[in-house]
Parts: structure tokens; C-alpha cells; sequence
């Protein structure tokens, strides 16, 4: 079947579902008392869940219900099982978690009877997810162990990778920091066996800030430079931005100045492009503040200009991208400042800009070293 024709299908059927709830409101009937539409209830909920029509798909509960209770008398429970679990879907979606703690109980149950290992899996995943959402971690870890064990059981990867991924977040959230990186580091692998960047770039974030927050910076980096990869694959600009940002606050940490700082440049290019202007400010900060740890060739402390606009006098830059030491030097070029070395625009001195001139040669290097290693 073409993609083309999937999709008129899935349509077809959520329009088929929605016409049949508007009927019943409009008609004031139960699914119980209304004629018994000429449509597959499982096949329709999924294709709800697939368009992530969340309110139709809970409203088609009392239908689904009936149709799963006799699929399970008439000894199909793997069929009634995937039912309760769109029906949960559906309510979990809404932040609805204690009902859909009962409709995954029942998927389980039928999952269970059908002897459906990636069902159990799923729903028992499903079920910790719930919850955790209501804040008892302690009691969704051995759901997501049972889960972890039935993927396990089938050789599921990604399955095993995202009930990784919640023991890891549970382990957090309780405060288990060592488990919670053993948790972690399994669910890196096992999504990167499936090509699975999505996870592959969450599993590393969490990582390489677990790390970062309890001072190894040395591990950090290179699952660091893992999320920094995933999310540039995926088009992530938000997430490139996170990346380099932790990594320079890593090589900060360890006193590389000079490799933080393409980073932090990098970052800050990254959340502009995101249209994200919180994290760029933030960045541009951490640039302000590194600054004080670089000094030009005269040992004249430099920091980079105004962000409020201005011109950059001979050099044609903006004025954020230069840097001053605020020194009265004057070694204007362009004839239009007081000859001043900044220290918001203008023309930078002499010696400022032959440091200018040594950061982009610098720049350069890291990036042609980064280019090797890829």
C-alpha cells in the first residue's frame, strides 16, 4: 500500500469515528443504545491515536469498551488489549492519568492472557508512565523493570531503550544519581544500536548534565558532543544550541578558555537561529563573563563590544562580534570615533584587533580538528 492510500484510509476512518460521536451527542444516545456502526473500533482508535485526536478518541470510550470486552470473549484478548491501551493513550494525552491507570491495567490484563510480551511491554511502560506523571516514582520503577524485562524477552532495542530511558528519569527524580547514570548509559546504547537519534539526543543530554553537574566534566564532553551530532541531524537548532553551550561551560570548567569560547559563539549563532533570544542572552553573558579571562598582546584585559547596535568602525562588523580593552589609544581608522578602544563600538585598537585576528585563526583550528574526528 502507498503512503498516499495509508493516509486516505487513516482519514477515512477518523472521519468515520468523529461522524459516529457527533451522532451520539446530537441524538443524546449511548454507544449501548445507538445501532452498532459498520466500522472496526480497534482499527478506528488507532488511527485517532495516530492523528493524535485525543478528545474523539475519548469520547468513542463506551464503544471501545464493549467492542474489547467482546473480542475478549470471543477469545481474541491480544485485539481487546490494543483497544484499552488507544482508549489510555487517549487519556493520558489529556492528563487524565488516573483513568488511563485503569485502561492500560486492562490492556495489560488482555496483553497478558494473549501471552503478547511486546503488549505487556508496552502497557507496563504506559503504567509507570502514569505514575510517575503523578509523582510516585517509587511506585513506576518495577513497572518500567517488568517493561524493560518484556521487551527484553523479544528482543525489542527501542523498546529497551525507552524503558531505560524512564528508569533513568525515575532514578532522578528520587534522587538515585549513580542508578540513575547505569540507567542512562544502557539507554544511550541501546538507541544508538537502533539509529534512534530522537532518544540517542535525550539520553545524552541527561547524561552529560548528570556529569557536568557532579564535576567530571571529562565525561561529559564526549556524550555531549554525541547530543550536539543527534540534534544536528534531526534539525534540532534549539538542541545544537543546549549542546555547545554545555560543552563550553565544560571546557570553561576545566580552564580551555580558548576552546570554550568558539562554543559559546557557536551556541549563541544556534539559539538566533531558534528564534530563541532567552538563551541567546544568556550565552552572550557567558561570553561577557569569559572575557575577563582574555587579555591582548599588550596584557590588556579585552571583552566584546555592545549588543545594542552601533557601528564597528574600519573592521564593518557589528560592534557584539568585536573586542575592546576601553583603552584611550587613539588608533581610529574610520575617522568617526573619539579614540577610545570601544568599549561598546567603534574601531578597535591595534593590539585588540591582532587578538580579533588570532581568535578567528583559532576558531579555525577547532574547527578543522573537529572536522578529523567526525
Amino acid at each position: 500500500m502507498t503512503r498516499s492510500t495509508d493516509k486516505t484510509r487513516v482519514g477515512v476512518q477518523i472521519n468515520t469515528a468523529t461522524g459516529f460521536v457527533r451522532r451520539l451527542k446530537r441524538d443524546d444516545l449511548t454507544s449501548a443504545d445507538a445501532p452498532a456502526p459498520a466500522h472496526d473500533p480497534g482499527g478506528l482508535l488507532r488511527a485517532l491515536v495516530t492523528a493524535q485526536d485525543w478528545r474523539t478518541g475519548a469520547a468513542f470510550e463506551a464503544e471501545g469498551v464493549a467492542a474489547a470486552a467482546a473480542l475478549r470473549a470471543g477469545g481474541s484478548p491480544g485485539a481487546a488489549g490494543g483497544i484499552y491501551q488507544s482508549l489510555a493513550d487517549c487519556y493520558a494525552n489529556l492528563g487524565q492519568h488516573a483513568h488511563a491507570f485503569t485502561l492500560y491495567e486492562q490492556a495489560r490484563a488482555a496483553f497478558e492472557a494473549a501471552g503478547d510480551n511486546a503488549g505487556i511491554g508496552s502497557a507496563c511502560r504506559n503504567l509507570g508512565a502514569c505514575y510517575a506523571n503523578l509523582g510516585q516514582n517509587a511506585q513506576a520503577l518495577p513497572l518500567h523493570e517488568l517493561a524493560l524485562a518484556s521487551y527484553q524477552a523479544v528482543g525489542d532495542r527501542a523498546g529497551v531503550g525507552s524503558a531505560c530511558e524512564a528508569l533513568m528519569q525515575c532514578c532522578s527524580n528520587l534522587a538515585r544519581f549513580d542508578h540513575a547514570l547505569a540507567w542512562g548509559e544502557q539507554a544511550r546504547a541501546a538507541y544508538e544500536a537502533v539509529g534512534d537519534r530522537e532518544g540517542l539526543s535525550r539520553a545524552c543530554r541527561f547524561l552529560g548534565a548528570q556529569y557536568t553537574n557532579t564535576g567530571q566534566p571529562v565525561r561529559a564532553l564526549p556524550l555531549l558532543e554525541l547530543e550536539r551530532a543527534a540534534c544536528e541531524a534531526t534539525g534540532n537548532r534549539g538542541g545544537v544550541g543546549w549542546a555547545c553551550e554545555a560543552l563550553g561551560s565544560c571546557y570553561f570548567n576545566m580552564r580551555q578558555y580558548d576552546r570554550a569560547l568558539p562554543l559559546y559563539e557557536q551556541a549563541r549563532a544556534a539559539y538566533k537561529a531558534a528564534g530563541d533570544r532567552a538563551s541567546e542572552a544568556r550565552v552572550y553573558q557567558r561570553l561577557v563573563n569569559l572575557a575577563s579571562c582574555f587579555t591582548n598582546r599588550s596584557g590588556d584585559v579585552v571583552h566584546l563590544g555592545g549588543s545594542l547596535g552601533g557601528h564597528g568602525g574600519f573592521t564593518r562588523l557589528s560592534p557584539d562580534k568585536i573586542w575592546y580593552c576601553g583603552k584611550q589609544k587613539n588608533e581610529c581608522k574610520c575617522g568617526s570615533c573619539d579614540g577610545r578602544c570601544g568599549p561598546h563600538k567603534g574601531c578597535p585598537c591595534e593590539d585588540c584587533f591582532d587578538f580579533m585576528q588570532k581568535h578567528r585563526q583559532m576558531h579555525q583550528m577547532h574547527q578543522q580538528q573537529q572536522q578529523l574526528f567526525q
